[in-house]
């Protein structure tokens, strides 16, 4: 379906401000992580001094931030905020992950209205990446996905933007890859990828023909990405190469042992902590029937990112909640799951009554998860793993790895598990608003959440009574998708 730009922006608008209210109401007012502390530090810096050295307070030692700007970027104007109105709190510097978590639900929705999704999937795309994945718990903390998994939808919007000849197209193209690169240095590589999607979309006659309008909508961003990361590794170890992070054990896990680690493991796996992508495989097959280039770009693009990070040292980003780096992967993904609902009214009974079924049931397990992930401190479980009681010294380090395996690996052992154990022992409750009950602000913030996340499905199920029949599904689109 083709809607007119105004609505695009308009359900695109409701569901992100309605999924950032949400996040605000279930925030803990401070950043528990090692790495977050350290960025949201160096912003703080920034702000006050002018300065990206770290400040003294910081835990850890060292003179520099070990990560790339982005986070400490976003947490520059909210430190403005918070040190104005409330410096002994950390409740606006919390809100930086938040605000791009509600940006990817936008984009999202405008891709599914891109790809003429009704406007009703589209936005359940939407919010089954807001809520039913591991986006909710990277809400509460300051760590870089989330900025990554911004970088990698606008690239994939800016794909179907220049395939559909819109002039911003190629810009949104450099521009995500840009903005993704600003917050890890290794989306250079992974995101980067999407550039040799380019022909795919887009036709190599056209891309010979117009060259003159699309280098520099390429270049310009990627210049200034790549210029940035060489002048923050110099200012930090004196090489434009070499940033601080190298000191890192690098790609020390066999592939498979980390695939299975973080896709499939009942401590880690992703399938256990965003049940909601088991859909995406059955999406996969329809979105590549419907839209090849699409479905080759986000199943290569995914496919990357598991290799990737299942080789690296810490596949699963230790103590936090499920598979910390596939984030961007849960973006992508839920792409594939829009291709699977925007299908169901073409499907046989059978398969649409297993498909509806199947929805439900991961859906009710989504919410169960990320309630867990939520309403006990990830860090909890983690500082329990590593203090066993009554164990003599010297095999204290056996011991917790024992039990951090168990954790990593096993179903009774598994964060969720503990999680749910924890449920009336959280300590501290974590979140904010609500700690010795409902407060004000928590109550409005999500009230108003919910109220317009209900809007922006209201219209999207007004607009999709309003879709011409047939307008999805004509051989005429079929043939030009595929094509």
């Amino acid at each position: 379906m083709t809607l007119d730009v105004r609505r695009m922006w308009l359900l695109a608008g409701l569901v992100a401000l309605g999924v950032f209210l949400v996040y605000a109401a279930i925030q803990r007012g401070e950043i528990a992580s090692y790495d977050g502390q350290i960025t949201a530090g160096v912003g703080r810096n920034v702000w006050e001094h002018g300065s990206f050295t770290r400040l003294d307070d910081v835990p850890g030692g060292g003179t520099f931030s070990r990560y790339d700007l982005g986070t400490t970027l976003i947490s520059v104007p909210l430190w403005g905020i918070q040190l104005a109105v409330g410096p002994t709190n950390s409740d606006w510097v919390t809100l930086g992950n938040p605000l791009l978590l509600a940006l990817c639900a936008g984009v999202l929705v405008l891709i599914g209205l891109e790809l003429r999704w009704s406007p009703t999937v589209a936005v359940a795309t939407a919010l089954a990446f807001a809520f039913l994945t591991t986006a909710p718990w990277h809400s509460t903390e300051a760590f870089a996905e989330p900025g990554v998994a911004l970088g990698t939808l606008i690239v994939v919007l800016g794909l179907l933007r220049w395939r559909a000849e819109h002039l911003a197209g190629p810009w949104l193209v450099g521009g995500g890859i840009a903005v993704a690169v600003l917050f890890r240095m290794d989306s250079l590589l992974l995101v980067g990828a999407a550039l040799a999607l380019v022909p795919m979309f887009v036709g190599r006659r056209r891309l010979r023909d117009e060259w003159v309008r699309w280098v520099p909508a390429l270049a310009v961003p990627l210049t200034v990405a790549v210029a940035q990361l060489a002048w923050y590794n110099h200012y930090r170890t004196g090489s434009f190469l070499h940033g601080p992070h190298t000191a890192d054990p690098g790609f020390t896990t066999p592939i498979l042992e980390g695939l299975h680690l973080i896709v499939v493991s009942p401590g880690k796996g992703l399938i256990w902590f965003a049940p909601i992508v088991l859909l995406a495989v059955p999406g996969a097959v329809i979105l590549w029937r419907t839209d090849r280039p699409v479905a080759a770009g986000v199943l290569g693009l995914v496919a990357l990112r598991l290799v990737f990070y299942a080789a690296w040292w810490a596949p699963d980003g230790r103590a936090a909640w499920g598979p910390r780096f596939l984030l961007p992967a849960c973006a992508l993904l839920v792409i594939s799951v829009g291709a699977l609902w925007d299908a169901l009214p073409q499907m046989r009974v059978g398969p649409k009554a297993t498909t509806l079924a199947a929805t439900v049931v991961l859906a009710v397990a989504g919410i169960a998860v990320t309630t867990l992930s939520v309403w006990v401190p990830y860090s909890q479980v983690w500082a329990e793993l590593h203090d066993p009681e009554g164990v003599p010294p010297d095999r204290y380090s056996t011991v917790v790895e024992d039990r951090i395996d168990d954790w990593r690996y096993t179903i009774s052992g598994s964060h969720i598990v503990r999680n749910a154990e924890l449920l009336d022992e959280a300590d501290p409750f974590p979140l904010r608003h609500w700690q010795g009950g409902p407060s004000v602000d928590g109550v409005e913030l999500l009230v108003g959440g919910i109220a317009l996340v209900a809007g922006a499905v209201f219209l999207a199920r007004r607009l999709s009574w309003e879709r011409p029949n047939g307008d999805r599904h004509t051989a005429e689109t079929r043939d030009r998708r595929v094509a």
